[in-house]
């Protein structure tokens, strides 16, 4: 492979078509968690599975997402990126067409802890590389604005072919996706920036351990909250007597609010700043998870999704900027993804088992406070970095 300087090396991350592609692979890898309710569903409705078990595939795709997220630290910046991609691509294909031929609960988890750990790895080259960009912040909410975009599009798609071929059919429009990330190896930069030497180049600093400790349990409380919920969201609209195309509009609506979030992430921060940015996602998160509680009339699940969704998607390019200036090295921002697939796991695992027929006041009483605690974490961390850029300031 040809060296390249540092300079060419930020040249071709920077162009377009690497930059849809770094882009593209990671939405691959995370589309599958994205269609997690219409794959919990079918997998209810088709196979009979308990919600205990769909708990628990839920968080066999975000745990093996998570394993993944937290090895490429040690490999992210040292293998060729394409050649990775590639092999990864090719396993989610496999998996998915694998998942479509099983039956039982235990294949069918291990092919989603297999799906969800090649996912990861795409994710996590991917957001690599979005972090290598000069124009990192806006290429973060561009990652999940367009992740929204194509969810909301499967969301109006899947559900007709869930009733053609069942949940089959998921699983083989994941496959079909999944070729377009491999493919996706061809157009992807092989290789990122020293990030060391591009901090040291403009004098930026790094974060102390406890600090990226504490951002990284900001992290996983929240994506414990978001996880949890989204899992099991189309059994809350069912638990409500909602039709199942009622349900899928939602889901299909909401999707395209999260546009809205992810595109106004970088726009709500530079006007408001980031502190209270984060503060007015909090807010909204209290509002939109409290409207889930008790019987839903459709328009109250239609605007509580379409809430729940749009900040959800403002939080996360919030996070992962503030994660891309914390540490120099490049390797946090995918740390922050294994943290946040860790809390994928979690989430749906803990919530399925305080699921009491159709009862779901305690998954949403859990999912509430951990949002709260969560973004809370990441207020406390923005009014830090006010007061010690303030103090920067004044010294200078």
């Amino acid at each position: 492979m040809q060296t390249l300087t540092e300079e060419q090396k930020s040249l071709l991350i920077d162009g377009p078509i690497p930059t849809f592609a770094a882009i593209w692979i990671a939405v691959v890898g995370v589309i599958a968690y994205m269609f997690l309710p219409l794959m919990v569903g079918g997998l209810a409705d088709d196979l009979g599975f308990n919600n205990t078990q769909l708990g628990f595939i839920g968080a066999a795709e975000a745990g093996g997402m998570g394993i993944a997220n937290a090895l490429a630290v040690f490999f992210v910046r040292r293998w060729n990126w394409r050649v990775i991609i590639f092999i990864s691509g090719l396993a989610m294909v496999f998996t998915n067409l694998w998942s479509a031929s099983v039956d039982t609960f235990a294949l069918i988890f291990i092919a989603r802890l297999v799906d969800g750990f090649a996912g990861g790895v795409l994710i996590a080259l991917g957001v690599a590389c979005q972090s290598d960009n000069k124009n990192a912040n806006k290429v973060f909410g561009y990652f999940i604005a367009t992740e929204m975009i194509f969810a909301s599009i499967g969301f109006y798609l899947l559900p007709d072919i869930q009733a053609d071929f069942g949940v089959d059919g998921i699983f083989y429009a994941l496959a079909l996706i999944s070729i377009t990330g491999t493919l996706m190896a061809f157009f992807h930069p092989a290789q990122g920036i020293d990030r060391k030497q591009h901090a040291e180049n403009k004098g930026v600093g790094t974060t102390t351990v406890l600090f990226a400790t504490v951002a990284l349990m900001g992290a996983l409380l929240f994506f414990m909250s978001q996880g949890g919920l989204w899992t099991f969201v189309e059994r809350i609209g069912v638990a409500s007597n909602l039709t199942a195309s009622d349900i899928g509009l939602a889901l299909t609506v909401s999707s395209a609010f999260g546009v809205i979030g992810a595109l106004g992430a970088n726009w709500t921060s530079q006007r408001i700043g980031q502190l209270n940015a984060f503060i007015l996602v909090l807010v909204g998160e209290i509002i939109c998870i409290t409207m889930l509680y008790g019987s839903l009339e459709l328009w109250r699940y239609f605007s509580s999704l379409c809430l729940f969704i749009m900040f959800w998607s403002m939080g996360l390019p919030l996070m992962l900027s503030q994660f891309n200036v914390l540490d120099r090295t490049g390797h946090l921002v995918v740390l922050l993804y294994a943290m946040g697939k860790l809390g994928y796991t979690l989430g749906p695992a803990i919530m399925g088992l305080l699921i009491f027929g159709a009862d779901f006041f305690y998954v949403i009483t859990l999912g509430l406070v951990l949002s709260i605690v969560g973004l809370a974490v990441f207020i406390g961390l923005s009014i830090k970095s006010s007061i010690t850029s303030t103090i920067k300031s004044e010294l200078a």
